[in-house]
């Protein structure tokens, strides 16, 4: 946590208490401050930050306008946007009046921006993009610009601002470095995001009915490399067996991949070169989890459905795309444990329409015969219409 929060007023610490016998109050405060985001204690550092802040304002301490810009930052953390704006508001004006005190004023404009999205002022959205740009400008830390960028691309998917939201989730892969995540998982995420936007832009463009071939080209591209990201993170089973958020990320990906399969096929458009090299419809590798214990290598099974999966009645009129991931868990003696949808793109009746299909799953024969049979896979299915003739498709599963 300290990463987030705590840039600011790492120089008061250590510009008041290098030599320091006794710390001063404003010291002791801001040394309990930071000790609870070591344990990540929210509610014990804002009580902290609070204090070193209230201890600062009563001596007229230089530092007061780097304790303001912590407290703000920690209740925009925790969702108290309103109670964040009046510290980070002070902050940014105490940047301006005494530039010399350390604290960047593109960063508390970078905090305060960021605080009036949260709290839907308006313009605020084109406020943010500016406070980013200056912090791009300025080389303001990594971690600062990836929060930014995040929450102003989540809040532009949203209101619908897809070309926004595309920028900005370009600069939080720029800056991935910087999350919370581990890198590999947030440059994942920015590019789940850009796919997102792009495809969403294609869907809202009443002026064509078929994509457009470098934009379904760069949406691919983006979904392969967060699939290619993520397939490490995601195999990785936790002991409970609940899915992880990578796992839940690399269903998302699979989801959207299968929309973008589906306009792919029913505008007749030629697969890129790199999802075809893959020789797989969309260059996505779907199994994974593996206990990880295990030593022996897991089977190879097909799955199919017992009963297809029909569109849903009215969708194909309604010019409706969507996509799925299932997560399937199969136990040792090949037994299907549980099939859940674990992401959807679409309404509740696609959802429906998958629940009432019935699976199979069966070991195939170039299987190594010492192979295990337990293990956890996520499977896209994709619904398409087939051409431009509103007809119903029907996609088999791949082994």
């Amino acid at each position: 946590m300290r990463r987030i929060i705590g840039i600011a007023a790492a120089f008061c610490f250590l510009a008041a208490s290098a030599s320091a016998q006794t710390p001063s109050p404003i010291v002791a405060h801001y040394r309990a401050y930071q000790a609870a985001l070591e344990r990540d204690d929210l509610a014990g550092a804002e009580t902290s930050a609070t204090e070193a802040l209230a201890a600062a304002e009563a001596g007229n301490d230089a530092r007061i306008g780097a304790l303001a810009f912590n407290l703000g930052a920690l209740r925009l953390m925790r969702g108290n946007a309103s109670g964040a704006l009046a510290p980070a508001q002070r902050a940014l004006a105490l940047a301006h009046q005494y530039p010399g005190n350390g604290l960047s004023p593109t960063l508390a404009n970078l905090l305060v921006a960021r605080i009036e999205l949260a709290q839907a002022v308006p313009d605020a959205s084109a406020r943010l993009y500016a406070a980013l740009d200056a912090a791009q400008t300025a080389q303001l830390p990594a971690s600062e610009i990836s929060d930014a960028a995040i929450e102003l691309a989540l809040w532009s998917e949203t209101n619908q601002r897809y070309d926004l939201a595309l920028t900005t989730w370009s600069i939080a892969d720029n800056f991935a470095e910087g999350s919370r995540y581990p890198e590999a998982f947030a440059r994942a995420r920015a590019k789940l995001g850009q796919a997102i936007a792009i495809i969403q832009a294609e869907l809202s463009d009443g002026n064509r009915s078929h994509f457009d071939a470098d934009n379904t080209a760069d949406a691919l591209h983006q979904l392969y490399e967060a699939c290619r990201l993520l397939q490490d993170l995601a195999a990785q089973d936790l002991p409970s067996g609940e899915i992880t958020l990578a796992q839940q990320t690399y269903a998302q990906v699979l989801a959207w991949s299968a929309v973008l399969r589906s306009k792919v096929r029913s505008d007749g458009m030629r697969l890129p070169d790199f999802a075809v090299a893959q020789g797989d419809a969309d260059g996505m590798v779907e199994d994974i989890g593996a206990p990880a214990s295990s030593a022996r290598p897991r089977c190879m099974i097909q799955t199919a459905f017992l009963r297809e999966i029909e569109f849903p009645s009215g969708a194909a009129a309604r010019g409706e795309l969507a996509g799925a991931s299932v997560r399937l868990r199969i136990n040792e003696a090949g037994e299907l444990v549980d099939a859940t949808v674990v992401a959807i793109v679409g309404s509740q009746a696609f959802v429906d329409a998958i629940n009432r299909a019935q699976w199979s799953v069966r070991r195939r024969a170039d299987s190594d015969p010492n192979c295990r049979m337990e293990m956890s896979i996520i499977r896209s299915i994709a619904f398409s219409i087939e051409g431009n003739s509103g007809r119903p498709g029907r996609r088999p599963m791949r082994p």
